[in-house]
């Protein structure tokens, strides 16, 4: 972003004069990058202009609690590195794109520092990375057998692949890439990887949900190492803990528990279940409505996001009744304490998913405001600040952060048929568009 010289306000390079004064932008100064955040330690804070907010004290995290709630509570995506040697080893076809910037030839300057590699999945189903820079990009191969890759997941470290047909990918130390058919054989028509977090136990196990044809899924973990499978138990969602053999999962209401009060598809708690050990119930459904200032015999869907470091949770909920535009969200550590509220008005959009920075203290998500779909950035405290699309009519795809949790590209579309990726950087108030060669997966650090 500029500042303008006639009146000081913030004007984007893409302009051609001041859209407050309609002063020329050719003697505006470049805006400084902000300073990093002393919260999260994370270099990502709002520049000015930026739509912001702040909790407020009636829906920041609880200093004082009941003293049933306070014994409750009491009870109760890392380095890259070696996914871009890979790259490095299987890079083959390099094909040129260009990123559209207002000039012939031209580049963003916010786009000029970016680093690394965005791997994608192109849309005939190549694995593809792309420069952010140039929007370079290399198609990928991978040793498959001849069966197609169509990825699904990348764990928190970077260090394995998952696709579709269940092949799980490891990168070693030397670069090499190894295959590994082990979860294919739990995987069909009813069983799939964990949506929002497959890998558990440090990328050692793969967490799998089989759905019934109506009514809650059974999770269960196999060890990638021996292939032993454990049972999890009766789920609604689910996410692996990469910390332990386990998973965070949302507890479902079971059958003989549904009625008027408590109807099919609510769900009861959140809980960390580990192999061989007794559930943690980190939160119930009533305290969670509680915690975002709703009555706690709502009934809601909980969708669990567990961060890529272990320590932390976020949890959607979604009201089950008419669809709301935004659900309301909170964010909780691994012993069920509270450490952030999302009420609707900021919350992820009905539907959509939340994506947890590298150092898991930061969150982004599409969510709705009365001009349209904006992306939010927001901290594990519960702040928040908006960036905007170029255009109002925008829906949000997959998004994925950069390895050191500065920036975020995320897929879109505006309209029937434009697609293109939207790149967040530290000083932009807007999206940045880009050609969108596929849908992102990762983003790597560059090989060293």
């Amino acid at each position: 972003m500029l500042r303008c010289a006639g009146c000081g306000k913030s004007v984007s390079e893409f302009a051609g004069r001041c859209p407050a004064c309609h002063h020329g932008i050719e003697d505006a100064e470049e805006i400084p990058d902000p300073a990093v955040s002393e919260e999260t330690g994370e270099p990502w804070s709002a520049p000015p202009g930026r739509l912001q907010h702040e909790p407020r004290e009636a829906e920041g995290p609880r200093l004082e609690a009941p003293a049933s709630r306070t014994e409750h509570k009491r009870r109760l995506m890392g380095s890259a590195a070696l996914l871009a040697g890979a790259i490095a080893v299987v890079a083959a076809v390099t094909v040129a794109f260009l990123l559209p910037s207002g000039e012939k030839g031209g580049v963003s300057s916010p786009i000029r520092t970016l680093g690394g590699r965005v791997l994608a999945v192109s849309a005939t189903g190549r694995l593809i990375s792309v420069d952010p820079v140039s929007g370079q990009v290399e198609k990928l191969t991978v040793p498959t057998s001849g069966t197609p890759f169509v990825p699904v997941s990348v764990s928190p470290d970077g260090q394995r692949l998952l696709d579709e047909a269940g092949s799980v990918f490891a990168v070693t130390a030397d670069g090499s890439v190894a295959r590994s058919r082990a979860v294919a054989g739990i995987l069909g028509r009813t069983t799939s990887p964990a949506p929002s977090m497959p890998f558990a136990d440090n990328d050692q196990a793969v967490l799998a949900l089989t759905h019934a044809a109506v009514g809650p899924a059974t999770a269960s973990l196999l060890d990638l190492a021996d292939g032993r499978e454990f049972d999890l138990g009766l789920v609604d969602t689910a996410g692996g803990d990469v910390l332990t053999l386990g998973a965070f999962v949302s507890v479902p209401y079971g059958a003989t528990q549904a009625g008027p009060a408590h109807p099919a598809g609510a769900d009861l708690a959140v809980e960390l279940r580990t192999v061989g050990d007794p559930s943690l119930v980190l939160s119930t459904a009533a305290e969670l409505n509680e915690d975002v200032g709703s009555a706690p015999t709502r009934p809601v869907r909980l969708s669990v996001y567990p961060n890529p470091t272990g320590d932390a949770v976020a949890v959607v909920l979604t009201p089950l009744g008419p669809p709301t535009r935004n659900d309301a969200m909170v964010v909780l550590n691994r012993q069920g304490d509270l450490l952030g509220t999302f009420p609707e008005r900021i919350g992820p959009t009905d539907g959509s998913q939340v994506v947890w920075s590298p150092g898991g203290h930061q969150l982004a998500y599409p969510t709705y405001t009365g001009t349209g779909a904006v992306l939010a950035v927001g901290t594990e405290t519960g702040a928040v600040y908006t960036v905007v699309p170029p255009a109002p009519d925008t829906t949000f795809g997959d998004c994925v952060w950069s390895p050191d949790s500065t920036d975020l590209v995320c897929q879109s579309q505006a309209g029937h048929d434009h697609h293109q990726w939207l790149y967040a950087t530290e000083t932009t108030e807007k999206l940045i568009p880009a050609r969108s060669p596929g849908y992102p997966l990762a983003w790597i650090s560059p090989v060293l």
